[in-house]
Formats: C-alpha cells, structure tokens, sequence
C-alpha cells in the first residue's frame, strides 16, 4: 500500500483519483436518499409502496450496464466524462423541475441521473485500475473505493 504515496505522480494520481471517487459517491448515495422514501423530496415524487419504489429504482440501474459496454468505445477518460458531466446536467434539470413543482419531470432526470452516475461508477472502476502498475493494481482500486465509502 505503501508504493502509492512512494512516486510523486502516483501520489497526485490517488489524489486526483480519490476526489472523483468521493464526489461520485457523494451524489450517488444522495441520489439514492433523496429517491428513497425516508426523504422529503422522495416522499412527494415516488408516493406509493415502498418495495415497489425501490424495485423501480433498482431495476433502473440495468440499462446502465449496456450503456457502459457502448461508451467504453470512446475511452475511459471520455466515458468517465460524459457520464459525470450527463449526471450534473440531469440533477440541475431536476433541480429547477422540483422548483416549477414539475413533480413527473424532476423524478425522471432523477432517475436519469442515476443512471448516469452509475454508470460513472461502473467507469471508474475499469479506469481506477488502469491508471496504476500491476504491483499496486488491487490495493489503489481497493484504496480509492474504500476512501470513497468509508467517509460517508
């Protein structure tokens, strides 16, 4: 573990590296509250069963995975960027939804965002492990997730 903060690029590399995982799960777990029925915003656009609004936001997810397989076409770096850039459009979309009490519109770039912060997340991965040697692999993959989680 050590071999990461050894070499001055790899330390700017985990650092840089480690901002991306913390905002991505920084609003991926936000999307996930604010959709859930514990919160004011997910109580008034997802009324109704409990099991089904989670199945629904669940089940979301699943496109992500085909999306994820297309956009790797165009590279790591510029899928990590379309999907983090979609993701902040769709929740300043759903942002001034909420304020036009649009409450349909705001639920589906919620969940739009979701699915693009995902799907940043499904990126992230594949790119984490590319950015570092072979040695060190694991541990910087398992190092910069654990950073991401474990301040939350």
């Amino acid at each position: 573990m050590f071999h990461i903060f050894k070499s001055r690029p790899l330390l700017l590399r985990t650092i840089i590296i480690c901002t991306v995982w913390i905002a991505t799960a920084l609003v991926y777990y936000g999307l996930v509250i604010a959709l859930s029925d514990q919160s004011a915003p997910g109580r008034v656009l997802f009324s109704g069963n409990f099991f089904v609004n989670n199945a629904v936001a669940g089940a979301i997810e699943i496109p992500t995975l085909f999306g994820c397989v297309y956009l790797m076409k165009f590279g790591r770096k510029r899928s990590q960027m379309i999907t983090l850039i979609g993701a902040a459009v769709c929740i300043l979309f759903a942002m001034a939804a909420i304020n036009s009490k649009s409450q349909a519109l705001s639920l589906i770039f919620m969940l739009l965002s979701k699915i693009f912060i995902q799907g940043a997340f499904n990126v992230l991965y594949i790119f984490t492990s590319e950015m570092y040697p072979t040695v060190i692999r694991n541990s910087a993959v398992g190092f910069n997730s654990m950073v991401s989680k474990k301040l939350f």
